[in-house]
């Protein structure tokens, strides 16, 4: 026998600790919500268990985009009202200090001269930190790679922190991995669309370095006919060493 009662909404969200980024800031980014007078048309005030954990990340995530490399969330009280129908959430933070960028460098395994590789990086010594241009820079580096047939190029960022000078020194280490070529070329899910009318708006071929652009390239080509609800290009592992295959996915409308 299940009595459902109303569904509990989100009173109050209380963060303390937090100085250098604002309770609106914060409260603008997270998925859990404040019940507001007009959540009966939005899902503001609902409380997901899965969603909140998903918060906590993303506060902690707000802080290293914004130079607080060692800030903390620490755990949350959730307390519920006695009629079982509100909750009031604290979260607390420590932000702890805040991180420049120092010494920059790129090493490894480099396809190209350093100066090169190091001006894909998205910022510079002296800057605030940032852990999200950390990843555009070892995406951007790696793309780089998989441009020249190195599909499994893996970028290392190495951080060593200089607590009294407050920043953060950063060697991207590259390790290139084995060079890739690409092997048989599979169209999957047509039936009515000829397999040459796809493969002919494909920019890479069997047998030529594989190429992460010229892939997305002939993915947008083959969507662009009209043709399908979608069509995707996914890698598949061959059978042969140093190979990759290649398999076209559509949908057609």
């Amino acid at each position: 026998r299940v009595t459902e009662r109303d569904e509990i909404k989100v009173a109050q969200i209380q963060i303390v600790g937090n100085t250098a980024l604002s309770d609106s800031y914060i409260k603008e980014r997270m998925e859990t919500r404040e019940e507001t007078a007009l959540s009966f048309l939005t899902s503001a005030g609902n409380f997901s268990n899965a969603g909140f954990e998903r918060d906590q990340m993303r506060v902690t995530q707000m802080y290293y985009d914004q130079g607080y490399m060692q800030a903390v969330v620490k755990e949350p009280t959730v307390l519920m009202s006695p009629d079982r129908t509100k909750l009031y959430i604290t979260l607390r933070v420590d932000e702890g200090p805040r991180f420049k960028v120092g010494l920059l460098s790129v090493s490894g395994e480099l396809l190209r001269p350093r100066e090169e590789l190091e001006a894909l990086i998205p910022f510079k010594q002296g800057e605030w930190f940032s852990s999200t241009k950390v990843r555009e820079a070892m995406e951007a580096i790696s793309e780089l790679y998989k441009n020249e047939g190195y599909a499994y190029a893996n970028i290392i960022p190495n951080t060593q922190f200089l607590e009294d000078l407050k920043a953060i020194d950063l060697d991207f280490e590259v390790r290139k991995g084995p060079k890739v070529k690409i092997g048989r070329i599979e169209v999957l899910g047509n039936t009515t669309t000829r397999d040459k009318v796809i493969r002919r708006e494909m920019r890479i071929a069997e047998g030529d370095d594989y190429s992460s652009k010229l892939i997305r390239r002939s993915e947008q080509l083959i969507n662009r006919l009209g043709f399908f609800e979608y069509a995707k290009i996914e890698p598949a592992r061959s059978a042969a060493p140093g190979v990759m295959d290649l398999l076209i996915k559509v949908k057609e409308k």
